[in-house]
């Protein structure tokens, strides 16, 4: 959740950065609307953890390209403001190649991601089909006749199994177990 709360913020004070640097009128709400497509993306699965890697460079390419534009303008790096007359065209078309840029940053990292997790949930099923569970916190495939993790020292729901088989089937977030004190050492692990 915190990632959501920093990323949110970052957007909020470039979002302000391009206030300052336009003024607020009609033009500055379209150099706003990348940001506001970044933190919606951002917040798009509320349920989740948090953002997925992808969503997150998503935001981050859109939000730094905005940024920079406008430092570029405010600044005036290489004559950016004042070297022609026609140098605020370009704060027309940077909404669109911003979103542009951070979709094409988007996608092969959400093709990892896609991998990752068929590669995840393909090493979870043959755990599952060997007649195992595995651990909710640590993934240790448990046997069928052990209450606890021999790694981490979890208990094990009584529907581990289920959740597991949900999960695959679903595409959802995995079983998460409740961590208890480990019975030799009394700490939670």
């Amino acid at each position: 959740m915190t990632s959501r709360f920093v990323c949110s913020i970052l957007i909020a004070s470039t979002a302000a950065w391009v206030v300052y640097a336009e003024g607020f009128h009609l033009f500055a709400i379209w150099n706003l609307l990348p940001l506001i497509l970044a933190t919606a993306a951002i917040w798009q699965r509320p349920h989740a953890r948090r953002p997925r890697r992808s969503t997150l460079t998503f935001a981050a390419v859109t939000t730094i390209l905005i940024a920079l534009t406008h430092a570029a303008w405010v600044f005036d790096w290489r004559r950016t403001a004042t070297g022609s007359s026609t140098a605020a065209l370009f704060f027309i078309f940077i909404p669109a190649l911003s979103v542009s840029f951070g979709a094409i940053g988007w996608v092969p990292v959400r093709a990892a991601e896609w991998l990752f997790d068929q590669r995840s949930k393909r090493r979870i099923r043959e755990i599952l089909n060997a007649g195992k569970v595995p651990c909710g916190r640590c993934k240790y495939p448990l046997l069928p006749n052990q209450d606890r993790c021999p790694e981490c020292g979890t208990a094990r729901p009584a529907n581990l199994e289920v959740q597991w088989r949900a999960f695959i089937e679903s595409g959802g977030s995995p079983p998460s177990a409740t961590p208890l004190p480990h019975p030799k050492l009394g700490v939670d692990l």
